[in-house]
Order: C-alpha cells, then sequence, then structure tokens
C-alpha cells in the first residue's frame, strides 16, 4: 500500500492512501442532472437524450429549458490533454496559447428543475440567491467528478498504535480534509470505546482479584 499522506492523532496514525474501488459519485444523491456528450468519452447522460436527435448543444439546452424545465442551466466544459480537466463554464485565460481551441470544447449542461431545487434545498430566497447557491453546488459536484474521472479517490485507514493493529479503513472521498475529518470521527468514538472497555475490565479484574501486573498487561492489549 502506498501513502501519499499521514497524521497522528494522540495514539493514533492516520494514513491517507488511493482509493481504487471508489465509487461514481454521480450515484450520490445530487442537486445537479449532468448531460455530457463525447464520441470518445463515456460521461453522465442523466437523462438519456440522444444528440443525434438535435443539432447541436444550443438545441439541446433549449429542450431542456422547454421540455424538462431545467432551470440554472450551466455549461460544461472538458480540457483533454494528457489529463482530462472538466469544468463549469470554458477555459478562457487559464490554458496555453493555442490550446483553448484545440484541446477544450463544450460536452454538455449541468442543470436542476424547481421540483428538486425544493426536495433538495428548502429554502425560500429570492430567485438571485438560489441561483448563487445552486451554482456552488454545481461547481463542487463537477469538482468532485473531475476527480472522479482521474482517479483522485482517496481512502484513510488508522492504526492504533498501542497495539499496532489497524482499526479501521474507510474509501469515497475526494477531498484529503473531508477523509481526515472521517478519520478524527470514527477516533473519538474509538476512544469512548477503549475507555468504557477498560472500566469494564477493572471490574473484573477486581472481582477476580487479578494481580496488578496482569492487569496492566491485559489493558495494554485492549484496542
Amino acid at each position: 500500500m502506498d501513502y501519499f499522506d499521514f497524521k497522528k492523532v494522540d495514539d493514533y496514525l492516520i494514513r491517507l492512501s488511493k482509493d481504487e474501488l471508489v465509487s461514481n459519485p454521480r450515484g450520490w444523491a445530487t442537486l445537479g442532472t449532468l448531460c455530457m456528450f463525447h464520441p470518445d468519452y463515456n460521461f453522465p447522460n442523466e437523462v438519456d437524450i440522444n444528440p443525434k436527435d438535435f443539432s447541436g448543444l444550443d438545441e439541446i439546452k433549449q429542450y431542456i429549458k422547454k421540455e424538462l424545465k431545467g432551470v440554472f442551466i450551466h455549461p460544461i466544459y472538458l480540457y483533454d490533454h494528457t489529463v482530462l480537466y472538466i469544468k463549469i463554464g470554458d477555459f478562457s485565460g487559464m490554458l496555453p496559447q493555442g490550446h483553448k481551441r484545440w484541446d477544450s470544447m463544450k460536452v454538455g449542461y449541468i442543470f436542476t428543475t424547481v421540483e428538486r431545487l425544493k426536495d433538495y434545498w428548502p429554502y425560500d430566497g429570492s430567485e438571485k440567491e438560489l441561483k448563487g447557491r445552486a451554482g456552488e453546488l454545481f461547481e463542487n459536484e463537477i469538482d468532485v467528478y473531475n476527480k472522479y474521472v482521474n482517479g483522485a479517490g482517496i481512502q484513510y485507514s488508522i492504526e492504533y498504535l498501542p497495539t499496532s493493529k489497524k482499526i479501521d479503513v474507510c474509501g469515497g472521498f475526494f477531498d484529503r480534509e473531508n477523509a481526515y475529518h472521517s478519520a478524527k470521527d470514527f477516533i473519538k468514538d474509538h476512544k469512548k470505546m477503549i475507555s468504557l472497555k477498560k472500566k469494564q475490565a477493572v471490574k473484573n479484574f477486581i472481582k477476580k482479584d487479578v494481580s496488578l501486573e496482569d492487569r496492566q498487561k491485559h489493558l495494554e492489549r485492549i484496542s
């Protein structure tokens, strides 16, 4: 296992590694609906639009707006050069001269509906506030999907140092801080469990009149 980062938290060592089995985040509960089209890549088309039925992406956008009642429709662009980079909006000012024209293209849209917006985020604000909030969520969804496409999934493992035992492994993350935060939550729960086990063990020691030396040996093995 190749670890690319680690942190020591009290008696615990958290290690981060690449998650080779991370699931597609488009299976999560999302606000946005993706419809993307590319001849070489199997990108999400979550409304089963057949691009052959349309003259181009502009006509697809009108279909989303009129027939699917889509709102807050944002264009999705792809930069395809050694790695894939997917983002909302084009790459103006972000790429070397000439790359924008030859290596990037619009590949679809992300949008939502009023009904889905209310179910996902029941907020009675102005249209401007809703659009801004939806845009932030869309940006996050596309960022996570872009990391998934590029194999950037993360998993953590936790070692309990007093016993040198690996006590937890969990994957499905695309952000280091989220992975560490989840690992620390597990550690908090594990500390409580260790404390309860040791208290129960001490009660049993007293009942059975276990020697102090044997008590210490047993407590050190609890994990």
